[in-house]
C-alpha cells in the first residue's frame, strides 16, 4: 500500500495540502452594500482595493434596495452593491479593509465561491492580486 496521505485541517477546511493550496488561491466574488448618503459623509475608498492589489476587480452596483431589521426595527435603505474579484488568501485583508474604511456599524462582507468561470480570467484575478501583500502581515 501508498503512503497515506496527511489531511491538514485549516480554515478552508480538510484537505490534501494540494487541494488546500488551490482552495486558497482559487477565486472568490465579495459581496457587500453601503448606503451612499453615508457614503458621500464619510468617503468609501472604492479604488484602493484594487490599486493595493487585494482585488482584480470591483463592481459597484448603484440603487439596489435592502431591507433588514437593525437593532429591533425593519429598515429600507437604498445602497450600492459591491462586487469584488479576489483569491481566498486575500479575503481577510479584504474584509478588514472594507471594515476600516465602511460607513456602517457592522459592513456586510459575504465570500462566495468560484466553482467554475472563463480560464483566462480567472487566470487574470491570480495574476492581478498575486503581488498583494500576506493578509497576515500587511497593513491596511
Amino acid at each position: 500500500m501508498g503512503a497515506e496521505i496527511k489531511r491538514t485541517p485549516s480554515v478552508l477546511g480538510e484537505g490534501t495540502s494540494s487541494e488546500i493550496r488551490e482552495k486558497r488561491l482559487s477565486p472568490r466574488l465579495l459581496t457587500g452594500a453601503f448606503n451612499p448618503r453615508s457614503h458621500t459623509r464619510n468617503p468609501f475608498q472604492k479604488r484602493a482595493m484594487v490599486e493595493k492589489r487585494l482585488a482584480a476587480c470591483v463592481n459597484l452596483v448603484p440603487q439596489i434596495t435592502s431591507i433588514y431589521e437593525w437593532k429591533g426595527e425593519i429598515e429600507e435603505d437604498s445602497e450600492v452593491l459591491m462586487m469584488i474579484k479576489t483569491q481566498s488568501s486575500l479575503v481577510p485583508a479584504l474584509t478588514d479593509f472594507v471594515r476600516s474604511v465602511h460607513p456602517y456599524e457592522v459592513a456586510e462582507v459575504i465570500a462566495l465561491p468560484v466553482e467554475q468561470g472563463n480560464p483566462p480570467y480567472l487566470q487574470w484575478v491570480r495574476q492581478v492580486t498575486e503581488s498583494a501583500p500576506d493578509s497576515s502581515t500587511a497593513p491596511l
